[in-house]
């Protein structure tokens, strides 16, 4: 059972975990969604941080929920549910991000799980892992022991793999017993019961059009063509999350405390010690209307993601000083990076609409209410779509998209080229103490181009044009419906979406507080195709995928192309298309970076807040470069590495 507020209030607790702050998020009304295929990660990790603490007896820890705990809930049990949760204010917060202007001045929102468990409750349930050199590349930005195989061990511990049905495993050549992954941990990966023929003719095109089969996508190269396990309890055909992962299993600890409804306002920081940090003694939230303050005899964990964990920083006074300033709250940590570095995956929807006897069920047929009818009835007996799910993947690296490598990886040296330029122009002014430029004086600017141009090295490297050199950061998810723009589905049809996902993107956005009230949003700008790289590779992306449509045996299935359609296409059509329709997957990372202070960081390798003695930062925002994959795994494994550190069994021997 989760406490009451009595249980909390001025009470002392080793570990205060802390989920969603107090600031209002968007209706449904007031801005469109901007949609959507998700796997939104927020708050994952904090509850598996605080299963994991709880372990020992001797420690207590208070977990702060700002959602309900939607304990047995069918709408988000239900695996049939995804997606439905958006817009609807019982299970989702609705953050509205600013005008974009180099994205047809477009507005939006993005959707994060509000309740507990967080994310891993509304997501569309996919177990991706990042490709071992994008977590390798962690440590080369300034963190020892964040490697892929320290990553491995950890998340393995959350991983609970289900082996395929016979038959779906034979059909599509899949063995799953060679893959790394963890056959015994609480969050249940399985295969749909049901994959369509036509799901495997589509395989089979990528096939031919030089994809390879991956036996073995979770070892550490996704590259290639594979199916997608997703976090499915198959006894049960529910949803496996956070929440019956790592909470219900272990609620009746007496010494784990969880409260819902608990918006955190800010956390409570001591003055200065005499080596200039500080300490965080509690957490102040609001609970029903009133304002109650609870004490950590040990350390505060901010679990509350990429957007409302830097923001709830600023609110206690740690950030950019002229932030700060701007919104009358006192410094207590000068952190130029605190809400910098934001990156995202974003995505365009290829969709097309599917021949009378094209064997493929998609999620457009339920709209009708006799077919929704027959499928709940064939749910009863494991068959139908309600088994189904999204499950075709395809990972490239540039070398194997497009001939036009070699142009496009001398258009990111360039840019590498010049921003060392920028830098070493900064690092000359400061050096001087030339003030003749305005931004020389700011030493966050130069922090944060300097953290800058190690990432950009590194997507260099990434992006290489060299066949084999290169990380597998285009993407493909074959989704069975209708979601792409703008053009809208005909009412009877069936379609299917080709998702072209960049992983790897170079432009980076920001969250700030807007004001020192609580209830008050930060504003955020995710700068989308802030740089023109990224409107560059998408495009390639797209022209590969309508090559790939055009081959046989995909080819036989379509109808026609609905999204964008044929009419799109010259190079400029299909820009101006993708700057108008492309969409958030809802991986946003990087705002409280684990780098060096000196290069924009905002937590050390131990994830501990800089300037600060016992404050940590557990979820995605700590990311500092953003991976391959869509983010569950990612935010799992932050929980299990974060555990390990407070225990001091980091990094491993």
């Amino acid at each position: 059972m989760t406490a009451n507020i009595q249980d909390v209030a001025n009470k002392a607790f080793d570990y205060v975990i802390v989920g969603k702050s107090l600031f209002r998020s968007f209706s449904a009304h007031e801005c469109s969604p901007f949609r959507f295929i998700s796997q939104v990660a927020e708050y994952t990790a904090g509850l598996t941080l605080a299963a994991r603490l709880s372990a020992d007896p001797s420690k207590t820890v208070l977990v702060l929920e700002a959602g309900e705990a939607h304990l047995n809930n069918r709408d988000i049990l239900a695996v049939q549910m995804y997606g439905s949760h958006f817009a609807n204010e019982l299970y989702s917060y609705r953050h509205k991000w600013v005008t974009q202007k180099h994205a047809a001045d477009r507005e939006g929102v993005w959707e994060r799980g509000k309740g507990l468990g967080g994310s891993s409750a509304i997501n569309f349930m996919g177990w991706f892992r990042p490709p071992s050199r994008d977590i390798d590349d962690w440590e080369k930005l300034g963190n020892p022991g964040w490697t892929f195989s320290n990553f491995l061990t950890a998340v393995n511990r959350t991983e609970g793999l289900i082996d395929p049905p016979e038959d779906i495993a034979q059909r599509n050549y899949l063995d799953t017993k060679e893959w790394k992954v963890g056959r015994d941990g609480p969050v249940k990966l399985s295969f749909p019961a049901v994959v369509d023929e036509g799901e495997t003719r589509i395989m089979e095109t990528f096939h031919k059009d030089g994809f390879k089969k991956n036996p073995t996508p979770y070892n550490g190269d996704p590259s290639g063509y594979w199916l997608l396990p997703s976090t499915r309890d198959p006894k049960t055909n529910t949803r496996s999350y956070a929440t019956t992962a790592f909470y219900q299993p272990n609620a009746h600890r007496t010494n784990l405390t969880v409260l819902v409804t608990a918006l955190a306002r800010r956390v409570l920081l001591s003055d200065a010690d005499p080596n200039g940090e500080v300490t965080a003694t509690g957490v102040e939230f609001e609970h029903g209307g009133k304002v109650y303050e609870v004490k950590a005899n040990n350390e505060v964990v901010l679990s509350a993601g990429t957007l409302t964990s830097p923001h709830l920083l600023e609110l206690s006074g740690i950030g950019r000083r002229d932030v700060l300033a701007k919104i009358d709250v006192p410094l207590k940590v000068e952190l130029p990076g605190v809400g910098e570095n934001l990156q995202e995956h974003i995505y365009g929807g290829v969709s097309f609409e599917l021949t009378n006897d094209a064997p493929l069920d998609t999620l457009d047929i339920l709209a009708d209410p006799a077919v929704l009818a027959k499928h709940i009835e064939l749910a009863q007996q494991g068959k139908g779509l309600f088994h189904a799910g999204c499950v075709g993947i395809g990972q490239l690296a540039l070398s194997q998209l497009t001939p036009r490598a070699p142009e496009l990886h001398a258009k990111i040296v360039k840019i590498v080229q010049d921003l060392e330029e920028e830098v070493a122009e900064l690092q000359k002014g400061r050096r001087a103490g030339n003030d003749s430029k305005e931004e020389t004086d700011d030493e966050g600017l130069l922090f944060a181009k300097q953290g800058l141009l190690d990432q950009y090295r590194l997507l260099e490297e990434r992006y290489s044009d060299k066949e084999g050199e290169g990380s597998p950061g285009f993407e493909w998810i074959s989704f069975p419906a209708c979601y792409s723009f703008p053009n809208l589905p005909t009412p009877g049809k069936r379609y299917v979406t080709m998702m072209l996902v960049l992983n790897h993107g170079f432009s980076r956005g920001t969250v700030h507080s807007a004001s020192k009230d609580p209830s008050e949003a930060p504003e955020i700008d995710p700068r989308y195709l802030s740089k023109d790289i990224d409107l560059e590779l998408m495009y390639e992306h797209f022209v590969r995928m309508r090559h790939i449509a055009s081959l046989s045996p995909f080819k036989d299935m379509i109808a026609r192309e609905l999204n964008p359609g044929p009419e799109v296409s010259t190079e400029e059509d299909i820009k101006k298309w993708i700057r108008n329709s492309f969409a958030t997957i809802y991986h946003t990372i990087g705002t409280c970076s684990m780098l060096p202070k000196e290069k924009g960081g905002v937590v050390s390798p131990e994830l501990k807040v800089y300037g600060t003695k016992n404050l940590r930062v557990v979820d995605i925002s700590v990311v500092p470069l953003h991976v391959g994959a869509n983010t569950q795994s990612t935010a799992y494994g932050l929980g299990e590495i974060a555990a390990d550190i407070i225990e001091g069994k980091w990094p491993p021997a």
